[in-house]
Parts: structure tokens; sequence; C-alpha cells
């Protein structure tokens, strides 16, 4: 097979002659190996492209026309191989990228939820274990948000000790809850 051109080789690689193939690929390996490694990140990489290359090569053979130089086909075939190699790191490195940040908002949301939901839960406690008037006047000027006057009269309390109930459920809270919301 040695005694054959390029072109010799390559029609009979195009009727299907494996030796033909072969000889083809132990001519041009190397220096394509050489090429690749160049312009590419590891020998690896190389490897896997030249590999892509030739069984393309192989598979394509009845859809190719040489008329001048292997050489120069299987050089322009490297070409487009490594565009490709390159064009699909970028969009594979932009997916990564954006499922990183997207797991990151997702694990942040996550966390935020939680201390919310903790907080809620502590919140709620804390009411539960206020004083039965100091419960009382606190849900309704927040909850109902009633105002001073309206919960002195609906509890018939003077409006300052509506104000006193409030400002020391506030007190009371800040007390309880402030650890819990700096982590303490």
């Amino acid at each position: 097979m040695s005694k054959y051109s390029d072109i010799e080789l390559f029609e009979l690689i195009k009727q299907g002659d494996k030796r033909a193939f072969g000889e083809l690929y132990e001519r041009h390996w190397e220096r394509l190996f050489v090429l690749a490694c160049n312009k590419l990140p590891s020998k690896d990489d190389a490897v896997d492209l030249l590999q892509d290359l030739f069984f393309l090569f192989w598979e394509k053979r009845g859809e190719i026309h040489i008329s001048e130089s292997v050489a120069s086909y299987l050089n322009v075939m490297l070409k487009h191989r490594m565009f490709n190699f390159y064009k699909h790191s970028q969009v594979k490195q932009k997916h990564t990228d954006h499922i990183k940040a997207t797991q990151d908002d997702s694990d942040q949301s996550t966390i935020n939820q939680l201390n919310f939901n903790e907080l809620n839960r502590s919140l709620t406690l804390e009411i539960n274990n206020m004083p039965g008037k100091m419960r009382e006047v606190f849900l309704l000027s927040r909850e109902e948000r009633l105002s001073v006057n309206e919960i002195a009269s609906r509890l018939s309390i003077s409006e300052q000790t509506v104000k006193n109930q409030v400002s020391n459920a506030i007190k009371r809270l800040r007390a309880k809850l402030g650890n819990k919301k700096s982590g303490k």
C-alpha cells in the first residue's frame, strides 16, 4: 500500500478498502496530532478529535470529493473539528455557568425560606407564651390592624394600657427573637 499516492489510496477507500484507510491514517495521523496538540487544551482532546475526524472521514467516504490533496482536505477537516470543539466548549461553559448561578440562587432561596420558617415558628411560639391580655392586645394591633382607640374601646381598657401592652409585647419579642435573627 505504501506505493500508492494519497489520491490513489482515497479512491480505494471510497470502494471500502480498509487497508487503504489504515495506510492513509498512518501517513497523516502524527502530523494532524501535532497540529491538534498545538491548538487544543490537552493531548486527550487531540486524540479524541482525531478519532472523530478519521471516523467521519471513513463514514462519509462516498460523499467526499478530493481531486488535489488528501492532506489539505484532512487539514480543513481538522480545522472544522477544532472550531466545533471550541464552539461546543463555549456552549458547555455557558450552560455550566448558568446552572451554577441558578443553583446558587436556588440554594440561597431555600436557605432564606428555611430561616423565614424558623423565625415565623419562633414568633408564633413567643406570642403564644405572652400573658393573656398582652397577647390579645398585640394580636388585635398586628393581625386585625385595629387602632389604639379601637382596641381600647373593644376591650374596655384605657388607650395608655393598650400602648403599654403593645410596647411591652414588642420589647419582649425583640428580646427573645433578636438573638435568633442575629444567629446567636
